[in-house]
């Protein structure tokens, strides 16, 4: 009896993300010359299993790791979870495609970093964000990004 493949939890989070673009998109409303969704909340659930892996968006892991290195304690609220250390970090207002992948990916190293240091396991992302804006063009391409086909690695 041959076991079935489960897709690999670490890359879940491309779901997620997603998904969230489609709320975004559903939440908006137009302001001027852009789309605009307020109060959004965002959050990735315990990192330890679920990095955050943006296939549908232009960012550099490299440069993110860089920005992680000089974020500190004092930029967000650090909770200690038994195990796990969640952050949560208040933003007024961000550009969903050209801010928001980056910064989810920034933060989410810098918690792996203060969870290391503290001998706990990184745990809950969360943003709470004021608004969450894109311009017309780009928000005509959230379909397609959302329509193309993602592969995500099994477990053998």
């Amino acid at each position: 009896m041959s076991e079935e493949k489960q897709p690999d939890p670490k890359f879940s989070s491309e779901l997620t993300y997603l998904q969230m673009l489609k709320n975004f998109q559903d939440a908006a409303q137009p302001v001027g010359e852009r789309m605009e969704s307020f109060g959004a909340n965002v959050w990735f659930p315990d990192l330890a299993l679920s990095f955050p892996n943006f296939g549908s968006c232009d960012f550099s892991r490299k440069e993110a790791k860089k920005d992680s290195w000089a974020v500190t304690d004092d930029v967000g609220q650090l909770y200690a979870r038994g195990d796990y250390l969640d952050y949560r970090i208040n933003i007024d207002d961000s550009n969903i495609f050209t801010e928001l992948s980056r910064l989810i990916c920034t933060y989410a190293l810098a918690l792996e970093s203060f969870a290391t240091e503290r001998e706990l396991r990184p745990g809950i992302l969360a943003f709470n964000i004021g608004i969450l804006w894109s311009d017309s063009d780009q928000y005509n391409t959230i379909d397609d990004k959302l329509n193309q086909e993602i592969s995500f690695p099994v477990h053998p």
